[in-house]
């Protein structure tokens, strides 16, 4: 065991940055010569930072990474024997990402867990997107930055409790936050998040398991939600409370009978094209008609400018259902492919 690795161990381990990798997993876009190779997606062009150390579990002593020259010398790693192995990076790494425009081919689908987000560890736009074999497997709390757009789209797995591992107080942008995840959600992301102004596609194309049986999204800054739940399949309560909210496109798109939408805030919205892309049913176009009456102040809107199609739903012929769909209609709200069962 080096000296470094000695002074690093001592480390507090939210100074850490833990990922795993198998170097076997070779595919055309990550050099399908070699399995005995992983570089590191960490620019070559640019070095900023007080530095960090990179260590891997297979015996070679910590590497120290202060300036450009160490990093170019150092951001390939070569290995003895195929197979898994921990990398850990220690201290200030600001400029690792997975998924860069320099045209640069890294060996990201080599990357199958990552553990830890050290506090040194600048996230970015993007940042594991296209690492289709990781599985996000946090076991400390992470603070997610301000601009977290496609941090995880397209990773394969996520096995860590969403809701408890992150906090979004910080969040201005989650769109595409974990678009297109392979296996299915067990859970989902925090309920505040005080700064967040877009959650776009946040989980389109993911598969959200009935175990979550409610999303609900505290968010007064929040302006729009469009594609938030493209192609997925799920029939929990989804409540969104932004007094900013004003788009609410393709919300369900391609979902078959969508949730009702009673307890989204729509007395601000102005954009709903193609909000739901499938007939809803009945009960939840009753739930969501009355929900859009009786569960927000209407005293402090004049009037709304709004158009939802309804794909060709129904509402019961239920007084209280009625006189909720007029109520809306005479605060501005103009109904299409809405008729009376």
């Amino acid at each position: 065991m080096g000296v470094n690795r000695r002074f690093f161990a001592l480390e507090d381990s939210t100074s850490v940055t833990e990922f795993f990798i198998d170097t076997t997993k070779t595919t055309a876009s990550s050099h399908p010569q070699d399995s005995l190779r992983f570089q590191l997606p960490i620019s070559q062009n640019i070095f900023s930072g007080s530095g960090f150390v990179i260590s891997v579990d297979d015996g070679r002593a910590d590497t120290p990474v202060r300036n450009l020259s160490e990093l170019n010398a150092n951001s390939t790693l070569y290995f003895a024997t195929a197979g898994i192995y921990r990398i850990r990076l220690f201290g200030s790494v600001l400029n690792f990402n997975c998924y860069l425009s320099s045209g640069v081919v890294y060996d990201i689908n080599k990357i199958i867990k990552l553990t830890r987000i050290g506090k040194g560890f600048r996230q970015g736009r993007n940042q594991w997107r296209g690492c289709t074999n990781m599985e996000l497997a946090l076991i400390e709390p992470v603070v997610l930055d301000v601009d977290v757009y496609g941090m995880f789209y397209d990773i394969k797995k996520v096995s860590c409790d969403l809701n408890s591992i992150f906090s979004i107080s910080k969040v201005i942008d989650l769109t595409a936050f974990l678009l297109s995840v392979s296996e299915s959600l067990n859970s989902v992301l925090p309920v505040f998040a005080p700064n967040l102004t877009a959650a776009n596609s946040l989980y389109q194309g993911c598969i959200i398991s009935s175990s979550v049986t409610e999303i609900k999204i505290l968010a007064p800054k929040l302006t729009t939600i469009a594609n938030c739940f493209n192609t997925t399949q799920w029939r929990g309560r989804f409540v969104v409370q932004s007094e900013a909210l004003t788009n609410i496109s393709l919300v369900f798109r391609l979902v078959t009978k969508p949730p009702s939408l009673g307890e989204v805030d729509i007395r601000r919205v102005t954009t709903t094209t193609s909000f739901i892309t499938s007939i809803m049913s009945t009960a939840n176009v009753d739930a969501t008609l009355l929900g859009w009456q009786n569960n927000f102040d209407w005293s402090v809107i004049s009037s709304v400018t709004a158009t939802y199609d309804f794909y060709n739903s129904k509402y019961s012929n239920i007084p209280a259902v009625i006189a909720a769909k007029a109520f809306l209609e005479s605060k501005g709200i103009t109904f299409t492919r809405l008729t009376m069962a």
